[in-house]
């Protein structure tokens, strides 16, 4: 058994040495084998060219008054105004924008699917709703802002969730 380790063991030697014809690298990359198979160096590294850093930009405003058109950060106490206010109403048709909270159902006068969308609940920053008509019934489940969900033919989206109160917007399909 000896003879045989030892056999291998000068093959694997002379192999590594000449570089099984790999233009004398053997072993991983940036290694080069030597001559002697029980020593290895790394490549050195390649030179480079030191970049000096740009100079950082020079603020020009210190107000920290949101832009108009962005939604307050979550769990500020604000909400985006819903375009539809509170009127629950203005979702018969499938289309609306409107704030909710915990139990608010909206009632659609078109078929969309359900008859009834329930908002079961809004914790922990997401939002729940239940579709209901004959036969049937759909959880949308944990809708968190900004994410857009499908409920038969209308298309839910949570806009933004504070607290126990969330602005959805409902939209065709």
């Amino acid at each position: 058994m000896r003879r045989t380790v030892t056999s291998f063991t000068i093959a694997l030697a002379a192999t590594t040495a000449a570089g099984c014809g790999a233009g004398g690298t053997a072993g991983p990359p940036g290694v080069e084998a030597s001559r002697s198979p029980t020593t290895a160096r790394p490549n050195p590294p390649a030179p480079t060219t030191a970049r000096p850093n740009p100079p950082a930009p020079t603020p020009t405003s210190t107000s920290s008054v949101p832009a108009a058109d962005s939604p307050p950060a979550p769990g500020t106490g604000e909400l985006p105004a819903a375009s539809d206010g509170d009127d629950l109403r203005s979702c018969a048709d499938g289309r609306c924008e409107v704030l909710v909270s915990a139990q608010d159902e909206i009632d659609f006068s078109r078929p969309v699917g359900v008859e009834v969308m329930r908002v079961e609940s809004i914790e922990d920053g997401r939002v729940t709703v239940v579709g209901t008509g004959p036969g049937i019934m759909l959880t949308l489940g944990g809708q968190a802002p900004g994410k857009t969900s499908i409920m038969n033919s209308v298309a839910v989206t949570v806009v933004a969730v504070d607290g126990d109160m969330a602005v959805l917007r409902l939209g065709p399909r």
